[in-house]
């Protein structure tokens, strides 16, 4: 478990500066498991994940707060994975109001962003 922490702190450090660069998002396919989640999970999975960005001040505390919208499948680079998206109106720059997670069908954060892409 102590692995996982390390893992995902490194990753939120190398992987989400895009949400503030606001282009793509990093793809770190962990094929461990291969195990679908459901729908529940994947959002349970995703507002952790905004809790995390908050807690490590990538995502100013309003997030919290911030309106479920929906979280549909995408492919990319031949990969499924889950868009969850979140808009938060306290944010006065109309381009940072809505928040992509990207979660993969295994329930893996791989990466969020800004664009959706």
């Amino acid at each position: 478990m102590n692995t996982f922490i390390k893992t995902t702190l490194l990753s939120l450090i190398l992987g989400f500066s895009t949400v503030y660069a606001g282009s793509g998002h990093s793809h770190n396919h962990s094929h461990a498991s291969h195990t679908v989640i459901s729908k529940k999970e994947v959002k349970k999975h995703a507002y952790q994940e905004l809790k995390k960005l908050v807690q490590a001040k990538r995502l100013a505390p309003s997030w919290l707060k911030a309106l479920f919208l929906k979280m549909q499948q995408k492919e990319f680079q031949h990969n499924k994975e889950w868009v969850v998206s979140y808009k938060n109106e306290a944010i006065t720059d109309k381009k940072k109001q809505l928040l992509y997670i990207f979660v993969s069908l295994e329930g893996v954060i791989m990466g969020a962003n800004y664009t959706g892409k």
